[in-house]
């Protein structure tokens, strides 16, 4: 889960270096943030489903 927030921070700054170097893909970046941010509520509603389901199996 730390690891797809910390993929879209890495993301954002190589949006930010997108000005700098015109061959990296702005568009790609961006869309790979936005299914980075989904995925990473997918795995935290996971967790927090699975915890819940484990806690009543007790």
């Amino acid at each position: 889960m730390v690891e797809s927030d910390e993929t879209c921070v890495h993301l954002k700054k190589v949006t930010v270096l997108c000005k700098r170097f015109p061959r990296i893909p702005k568009d790609k970046c961006e869309n790979l943030i936005v299914s980075y941010k989904e995925l990473s509520k997918q795995l935290n509603r996971l967790r927090t489903t699975w915890k819940e389901y484990a806690f009543k199996k007790r």
